[in-house]
C-alpha cells in the first residue's frame, strides 16, 4: 500500500524543542513567561506596536474578544454560518444572539451586501472571519462598524502572517483574534493570540486572561498582591507552548515561503482545468497576500465532493470537506427560532473540498494528487 499522504502534519522547522527544554528547566512553565514575552515582542512589532496577548487557543481570544464587546443578554452578532463552531459559541455564552450573514462565492468571506441587511438596533458587533488565509472584505467592513458604532472582531484564526494593502490581517478590526492549532501555518499544537488595535481595551484584556485578576499587574511588579477585579477565566498560554511557537515565529519566514511554493504550484498545476470545467477555486489577488494556509475546490454538486473524497481515499491520500452550516446545526435549530436564507453557504458548504497543503509534502506527492485531480476532472 502506497503511505499515506494526511491533510495536514505540523513541521518542526528550527529550535522549537530547544526552547521547550529551556522553558521547563527554568521552573516557570505557565502563562506569561519567558518565551511568552518573547512571542509577544514579536507581534508588538509586527502588528504595528499594538498590544497582544498569547491566550490557550483562538476560541479563548474569541470569548474574550465578546467580553471586551460588552456583549450581553439578547444583543445581536452578525457572523458567517460558514465558519467554525467557535465563532458563535462565544457569543451564545453571553446569552447574545446570533445573526448569521452569507458569504461570497468567489472568496468564501462574509458578504457585505447580506451584512448591511442584517444590522439593527440590537447589533453590537459582526464577527468577520478570515477564510483560507485571507479576508477580502475588512476595511468596508471597518467601515459600517464604525458607521453603526459597533465594533469589528476579526475572526482571523486562519490568516497570520498574510497581508492586504494595509499591513498584516487583523489591523482593521478593534480586535483581532489568532490560531497556533497543529492544523495552521504556523503551531504550538494549541494556542492562540488576541491582538488589540484599541489601546483602551489592553488593560482589562488582560485582566480578563488571567481568571478576572490583576495578575500580571502583579507579576510586573506595578501593584503588591493581585485580587479578583472583573469576569474572566483562565485563557493564557503556558510557556513552554509560547517556546514551541517562538521557535515557529524564529523560522516563520521560511515555513511561509515553502507552503507558498505548494500553494503556488497547486494553483500553476489545476486552475486551467479547474477553469475549463467551470469549478470556483482559491484565487491569487494583486492587493492580498496570503499565509498560504489552504487550497480548496467548490465542486458541482454533494454526490461529486464525496465522490471525490472517495477517489483520494482509494489512493490513501486524505482531503477533506469543511464545515457545516451553523444555520443548520442540531444546537442552532434547539435554540433559536430565527431563520435564514443563505443560498451561497448551503450551496458550499455540501460541496467544498481541501487538498493536503503542509511543509513536508514533497514534489512527488503534489504531483500524484495533481494527476488524480486532473483524472477526476477528465471523467467527469
Amino acid at each position: 500500500m502506497n503511505e499515506l499522504i494526511p491533510f495536514s502534519k505540523a513541521c518542526i522547522v528550527g529550535d522549537e524543542l530547544e526552547f521547550v527544554k529551556d522553558s521547563i528547566k527554568s521552573g516557570y512553565t505557565s502563562a506569561n513567561g519567558k518565551y511568552t514575552k518573547k512571542c509577544l515582542k514579536f507581534f508588538e512589532e509586527f502588528f504595528n506596536h499594538n498590544r497582544s496577548l498569547l491566550t490557550n487557543s483562538c476560541t479563548a481570544a474569541l470569548e474574550i474578544s465578546i467580553l471586551l464587546a460588552d456583549i450581553k443578554s439578547k444583543d445581536e452578532v452578525i457572523l458567517p454560518s460558514f465558519t467554525f463552531p467557535s465563532t458563535a459559541n462565544c457569543i451564545v455564552l453571553r446569552g447574545a444572539v446570533p445573526i448569521f450573514a452569507d458569504i461570497e462565492k468567489e472568496t468564501l468571506c462574509l458578504d457585505i451586501n447580506d451584512v448591511k441587511k442584517k444590522i439593527s438596533k440590537k447589533t453590537k458587533a459582526i464577527i468577520n472571519v478570515h477564510y483560507a488565509g485571507i479576508s477580502t472584505n475588512s476595511e468596508e467592513l471597518r467601515k459600517i462598524c464604525d458607521h453603526f458604532e459597533i465594533m469589528l472582531i476579526e475572526d482571523a484564526a486562519q490568516s497570520f502572517y498574510g497581508f492586504d494593502k494595509a499591513g498584516p490581517f487583523g489591523m482593521h478590526g478593534h480586535i483581532s483574534c489568532f490560531s497556533f492549532h497543529e492544523t495552521k501555518s504556523i503551531t504550538c499544537g494549541e494556542g492562540g493570540a488576541i491582538v488589540l488595535n484599541e489601546p483602551s481595551l489592553y488593560k482589562r484584556a488582560e485582566i480578563i486572561l488571567e481568571k478576572g485578576t490583576d495578575r500580571i499587574s502583579f507579576q510586573k511588579g506595578l501593584i503588591d498582591k493581585y485580587t479578583w477585579r472583573d469576569v474572566g477565566s483562565s485563557y493564557g498560554l503556558c510557556d513552554f507552548n509560547a517556546a514551541f511557537l517562538y521557535g515557529q515565529l524564529c523560522k516563520i519566514d521560511k515555513i511561509i515561503s515553502l507552503r507558498s511554493k505548494i500553494w503556488e504550484n497547486y494553483f500553476k498545476n489545476l486552475s486551467e482545468k479547474l477553469n475549463v470545467n467551470n469549478l470556483i477555486h482559491n484565487k491569487m489577488y494583486d492587493n492580498l497576500k496570503t499565509n498560504a494556509h489552504m487550497f480548496w475546490i467548490l465542486l458541482e454538486t454533494k454526490n461529486a465532493r464525496d465522490n471525490f473524497i472517495r477517489r483520494f481515499k482509494k489512493n490513501n491520500i486524505i482531503v477533506t470537506s469543511h464545515y457545516n452550516p451553523l444555520h443548520k446545526s442540531p444546537y442552532y435549530l434547539s435554540k433559536f427560532t430565527k431563520k435564514f436564507e443563505l443560498p451561497v453557504t448551503e450551496y458550499v458548504c455540501p460541496t467544498l473540498v481541501r487538498l493536503p497543503l503542509f511543509n513536508l509534502l514533497s514534489e512527488k506527492e503534489q504531483n500524484k494528487i495533481y494527476n488524480i485531480v486532473n483524472q477526476i476532472l477528465a471523467s467527469e
